[in-house]
């Protein structure tokens, strides 16, 4: 699994199903072509930071039987971290990752090296941009005179 691969499944999933929703939404509202092409740009990135924010929640919470960590799924934060196959945190990663994964102490462990790897860091960057992008969005529906207030207090402030 590559960055650009899992950047794939990603935009298929989580992108894609959230654009068709603000698609729907938007035709079934009787928005112009204009807006309604904006509204699904802004799912699409919406979801693909929703998609994110989800992967870093589950490696971080040890709840029993949470599949993440035991499928052995490569995310954002995962692929980053496989990467620093020089650094000594990096391997210790990996060799965890590949063998005791499925062990709660060899979890918390890797969770410590994310961190310090800084592959957390780099995953809500990504998340951050997609964000980013989709209040971009937002702001061009105002221009198009579309009232963005229901969905700025929904997504941005919560």
């Amino acid at each position: 699994m590559t960055f650009r691969h899992y950047a794939r499944i990603v935009n298929l999933k989580a992108g894609s199903l959230a654009a068709a929703a603000c698609r729907v939404g938007a035709i079934g509202g009787g928005g112009k072509p204009i807006a309604c092409n904006l509204l699904t740009s802004f799912g699409f990135h919406l979801g693909i930071a929703l998609q994110i924010e989800n992967d870093i929640r589950s490696l971080k919470s040890l709840a029993a039987g949470k599949g993440d960590w035991r499928e052995g799924k490569r995310t954002f934060p995962i692929l980053f971290a496989l990467r620093y196959n020089e650094n000594p945190r990096g391997q210790r990663f990996a060799h965890l990752f590949e063998s005791q994964r499925d062990r709660v102490a060899a979890q918390e462990e890797m969770i410590g090296l994310l961190e310090e790897l800084g592959a957390f860091r780099f995953a809500r960057r990504i998340q951050q941009a997609e964000v980013e992008t989709a209040r971009r969005r937002l702001v061009r529906l105002k221009k198009h005179t579309v009232d963005t207030s229901g969905l700025e207090r929904l997504i941005f402030h919560p």
